[in-house]
């Protein structure tokens, strides 16, 4: 069910189910950040600001998906969607390697 909140549409997201998969995504770019900053990677600026970029828009995300059904706008959605099915893709998830 779509929500319309002063003009706006958000969508249904399941938050239980997913914010995991949200805070994998934080923490692999975080990651990659902190490995860059320490040399530990070679510093690759494209990355870098892309992975930057995603940490804040991942900040903002995380404070919305609060556990349970939450409502996203379209941007939102679009981004957490992405991450979840990425997330799904690589093998994360205990339902996928663990049958």
């Amino acid at each position: 069910m779509i929500k319309i909140i002063n003009g706006v549409k958000y969508y249904p997201f399941n938050g239980e189910k997913n914010q995991h998969k949200l805070y994998n995504a934080y923490d692999r770019a975080r990651n990659l950040i902190d490995d860059m900053d320490c040399g530990e990677l070679e510093y690759n600026e494209a990355e870098y600001d892309k992975a930057t970029d995603l940490v804040d828009k991942l900040e903002e995300l995380i404070d919305k998906v609060t556990g349970g059904i939450c409502y996203l706008k379209g941007s939102d959605l679009a981004l957490a969607k992405d991450i979840s099915l990425a997330y799904d893709l690589r093998g994360d998830s205990r339902g996928y390697w663990r049958s």
